[in-house]
C-alpha cells in the first residue's frame, strides 16, 4: 500500500504531522477522502482505469491509516469530525461497490479489498456513535440530522454510472423525480421497499408450490416477464435496501439543512418509522423460509436490508426523542 506521504499533499502532510489530536486528523482524513472521491467521480466518466485503480489502492491506505487513530476520550470518539468521516465512507462504500461492477473481472479484487477495509473503518466509528448499546446519541438544539452516519449526497453518484444498480423500474425513477416533496418522495420509497418484498414472497410461494428450482429464477418467456426483470432473491432484497436508504438519505439532508420546519419533518419521520417497523419482522421472517444453501448473494444481501433497516430504525429512536 502507498504510504501517506504519496496519498497526502505537501500541505495535508505538513497538517497530519502537526496536528495530533483524533478529532484533527479524522477531519483531515474526510478532506482527502472527499478529494480522492472528486478524482474518483471524474474518472469514471472517462472510465480511465489505471488512475480509478491508483484512487481505489490509496482509499484502502487511507482506511488503515485512519483504523490507526485511537480516540482518547468518548467526547473525540462522537465529534463532529467522526460523522462526518463516516458520512464520506458510507457514501464511497456505496460508490466503490458500484464502480466494482463496470470494470474488468480481473481488476475486482482490487475494489474488494478496499471495499472491505472502508466498511472496516466504518464500523468502527459506527461503535463510537452508538456505543455498545448501539440506541442512544445525544442530539443538539441545533443539530437536526437524524441520520447523521447517512450522506444527504450519495444518491447524486449514481448519475455518473454506466447503468443504476438500485433495481428501480424507469417508472419509479420517474415517479421519485416527479415528487419534489419530501412526504412525496419517501411514500414512493416506502412504496418501492414494500412492493420488493411483497414480490419476494410472492415468487418463494409460487415457485415453492410449482416445485421449479428457486435459486436462480429466470423467467424468459412473455407471459412471465414483470415490468422488473430480476432473476435472483438477492436482487428484491439490494432493491428493498436501496429504497430504506434512500427515504434516509432524503430525510437527512432536509433535516441537516434545515429546509423543511422542525414540525414537518418529525411528521415525515413518524410516518416513514411506522412503516420500517412493520418490514424489519418480514425480513426476519423472509431468512427463515427461504433457504438457499450455498447463495452467498442472498446471504450477504438479507444481511445489508437487515442492517440498513437497523439503522433506520435507530435514527428513528434517535430523531423522535428530540419530540418527547
Amino acid at each position: 500500500l502507498p504510504p501517506l506521504n504519496q496519498i497526502l499533499t505537501k500541505s495535508e502532510l505538513r497538517n497530519f504531522q502537526k496536528k495530533t489530536k483524533y478529532r484533527s486528523r479524522m477531519k483531515l482524513f474526510q478532506k482527502v477522502l472527499k478529494r480522492h472521491s472528486v478524482v474518483l467521480r471524474t474518472q469514471l466518466k472517462k472510465m480511465e482505469v489505471e488512475t480509478i485503480l491508483k484512487v481505489v489502492l490509496n482509499l484502502r491506505s487511507l482506511s488503515h491509516h485512519a483504523l490507526d487513530q485511537k480516540p482518547l476520550s468518548q467526547k473525540e470518539s462522537r465529534s463532529k469530525e467522526v460523522k462526518k468521516l463516516e458520512i464520506s465512507l458510507r457514501q464511497l462504500v456505496d460508490v466503490v461497490e458500484n464502480l466494482k461492477l463496470s470494470v474488468a473481472y480481473k481488476h475486482r479484487e482490487k475494489f474488494e479489498l478496499t471495499i472491505k477495509s472502508l466498511k472496516k473503518i466504518r464500523s468502527r466509528l459506527l461503535k463510537q456513535l452508538f456505543g455498545q448499546a448501539g440506541l442512544r446519541l445525544p442530539i443538539s438544539p441545533r443539530q437536526n440530522s437524524f441520520y447523521s452516519f447517512v450522506s444527504p449526497t450519495a444518491a447524486s453518484w449514481r448519475v455518473f454510472l454506466p447503468q443504476s444498480r438500485d433495481g428501480f423500474s424507469d417508472e419509479e425513477y420517474a415517479n421519485l423525480q416527479r415528487a419534489q416533496k419530501l412526504n412525496k418522495r419517501v411514500n414512493v420509497f416506502l412504496d418501492i421497499a414494500e412492493d420488493r418484498l411483497d414480490k419476494l414472497e410472492e415468487r418463494w410461494a409460487r415457485m415453492k408450490n410449482s416445485g421449479a428450482p428457486v435459486k436462480e429464477l429466470q423467467e424468459t418467456t412473455d407471459e412471465k416477464k414483470e415490468v422488473l426483470e430480476f432473476h435472483a432473491y438477492w436482487e428484491f432484497l439490494h432493491s428493498y435496501e436501496r429504497a430504506i436508504d434512500g427515504s434516509m438519505i432524503n430525510i437527512d439532508e432536509k433535516a441537516e439543512k434545515q429546509l423543511l420546519p422542525e414540525k414537518e419533518i418529525l411528521k415525515i419521520l413518524k410516518d416513514f418509522c411506522k412503516k420500517v417497523r412493520r418490514f424489519s419482522p418480514r425480513l426476519d421472517a423472509i431468512g427463515k423460509i427461504i433457504t438457499e444453501p450455498g447463495d452467498e448473494d442472498f446471504q450477504l444481501a438479507l444481511k445489508a436490508a437487515k442492517k440498513t433497516t437497523e439503522i433506520a430504525q435507530k435514527g428513528c429512536q434517535l430523531g423522535l426523542e428530540k419530540e418527547l
